[in-house]
């Protein structure tokens, strides 16, 4: 769903910390969707046919669920009812394949994007474990330190002077 029609601005693409120092250009969308836009439909019969065109491959790739089918039978139904006979007799191949390489790159990004995550958790994960590690490691170096200048200290207590040491390690 779009609006029937609405401006676009460059600029509100990008992080700009001074308007007027930029050179803006401003477009104009047209929804062409069949129903959206009726008086452009009336105005160009290619639009028209297109939207024509295009709600047909939706309608057909809800019913069975597969878009080259779908693609190929709103060609063959457009050809039958007199729509876009200006290309599609000629051209419906290049439609079929355009189209299907559209809706793949749509597909595609949206799966580069889940596969992009996944890499995130995964290296986030890694990194979570490295920290663990090294930390452990360190605070397990300081125990361990303690821990022995503990006993040490404990050793010295028990047995009195450094000389008492020495003559019961001889």
């Amino acid at each position: 769903e779009y609006p029937k029609e609405t401006l676009l601005k460059l600029s509100d693409a990008f992080k700009v910390k001074d308007r007027e120092k930029v050179l803006e250009l401003t477009v104009r969308v047209l929804n062409i969707n069949k129903g959206h836009n009726p008086e452009l439909e009336q105005k160009s019969e290619a639009l028209n046919g297109y939207a024509t065109f295009i709600g047909k491959v939706r309608e057909f790739e809800k019913e069975s669920d597969n878009l080259e089918e779908a693609i190929t039978r709103a060609v063959e139904y457009c050809i039958a009812h007199s729509i876009l006979l200006d290309y599609l007799p000629q051209h419906s191949s290049e439609v079929i394949n355009m189209l299907f390489g559209e809706y793949d790159f749509d597909k595609a990004l949206a799966f580069a994007k889940q596969e992009g995550i996944s890499q995130g958790i995964s290296q986030g994960i890694s990194q979570g474990i490295s920290q663990g590690i090294s930390q452990g490691i360190s605070q397990g170096k300081s125990l361990g330190a303690a821990y022995e200048r503990s006993n040490l200290k404990k050793l010295l207590d028990s047995v009195g002077s450094l000389d008492e040491l020495k003559a019961k390690l001889r």
